[in-house]
């Protein structure tokens, strides 16, 4: 992937996936520490292109593509759950409500 090709995921969060059973990950930091970056990367590396889903809560699906070019092979729009949005308007965008 362009852009991200320098980063790699560290050993203990790749065997994290690797567990069968159903497991959470939590990521936390400050801003600009990379946690968006390494979700996304985390996406590009386990899953096949535009099956994966990222659910965003204080960056726009807009920005996400705006900082991260190289998502958009990655990740549809449909793809991304942009939870900024006010549930009417999730509700209008996905076809339901007036």
């Amino acid at each position: 992937m362009t852009g991200t090709s320098l980063l790699k995921i560290p050993n203990e969060i790749s065997k994290f996936f690797l567990i069968k059973e159903n497991q959470t990950l939590l990521v936390k930091g400050g801003p600009g520490t990379g946690k968006t970056t390494l979700a996304l990367k985390i996406l590009g590396v386990l899953t096949t292109p535009k099956c994966g889903i990222y659910y965003t809560t204080k960056i726009t699906s807009e920005k996400i593509y705006g900082r991260y070019p190289w998502v958009k092979k990655l990740l549809p729009p449909q793809n991304i759950v942009d939870l900024t949005k006010t549930p009417q308007t999730l509700t209008t965008q996905a076809g339901g409500g007036a």
